[in-house]
């Protein structure tokens, strides 16, 4: 190892989280090291694993050099900011800004490790007195194409290997003192936690409200007591991201002094 790499060399905590250096996106190394220079004293570090960072440059990014040849190379870094799951590491601003609505998908099937991070995702959304009355229903595509054609008439829609409704239940839903039920925001917490987890898995999805609820309600098999609130596709991006147009700050916030 050389003296760069000794320089950069951490010893990281060794934890149940499999990373795999092959599928980490590159553009991301320099995140990495980044943050381990900044967060490093904030460790705290216990016997595990050796990680050797090295400086050297492959296509103007920085490289990692692993060098543990055992497969099952467990990780956790504890990087303000960052999470790293499932080999992929982004920033949390990153994830919010990344994520756009995808039309176009790609027919693999989504692994079901990431389907349950999604679901786990779901669960720990904040609800109004922690009552979580929603219900995250989850459709394969497969065998209910006609009945989901019925849910919502774009062909894009089929696409995804995945479709789920997020779900409100009103009469277990916190009301306030004026009748103001939060059981719809309640849902569209879940949603978003789903989709920003979704991006963070490198998954697409789109978030739709434009559904027949009726058809909803049949496809979905829905108790009486559930009011669907929004659907999304699930699945791997056939497209790439557009620019997204945003209002200024400055027409969206008011500062009250």
């Amino acid at each position: 190892m050389g003296n760069d790499a000794k320089q950069l060399a951490f010893t990281v905590i060794s934890c149940k989280i499999k990373m795999d250096w092959d599928v980490l996106a590159p553009g991301f190394y320099g995140t990495i090291i980044r943050k381990m220079h900044e967060e490093f004293l904030r460790f705290r570090l216990e016997q595990g694993l050796r990680l050797h960072f090295s400086k050297r440059m492959k296509c103007g990014i920085p490289t990692l050099k692993r060098s543990i040849s055992s497969e099952a190379a467990y990780i956790m870094l504890k990087v303000r900011g960052s999470c790293v799951r499932g080999g992929i590491l982004m920033d949390f601003f990153d994830v919010i800004t990344k994520r756009f609505s995808v039309r176009s998908y790609k027919p693999d099937m989504v692994e079901t490790e990431k389907l349950e991070k999604i679901l786990e995702a779901a669960r720990q959304a904040p609800t109004a007195c922690n009552l979580q009355a929603f219900k995250v229903l989850v459709m394969k595509t497969d065998g209910n194409r006609e009945a989901l054609k019925k849910v919502y008439h774009r062909e894009w829609f089929l696409e995804a290997p995945y479709v789920l409704a997020v779900c409100s239940i009103p009469e277990e839903s916190w009301v306030r003192a004026d009748g103001k039920s939060y059981s719809d925001v309640d849902a569209a917490i879940v949603m978003d936690h789903i989709i920003l987890a979704a991006t963070a898995l490198g998954l697409g999805t789109c978030w739709i409200g434009a559904f027949n609820p009726q058809a909803a309600r049949e496809a979905f098999r829905m108790d009486e007591k559930m009011q669907p609130v929004a659907l999304t596709s699930l699945g791997y991006a056939n497209e790439t991201r557009a620019n997204k147009r945003r209002k200024p700050v400055e027409d969206l916030v008011t500062f009250i002094e």
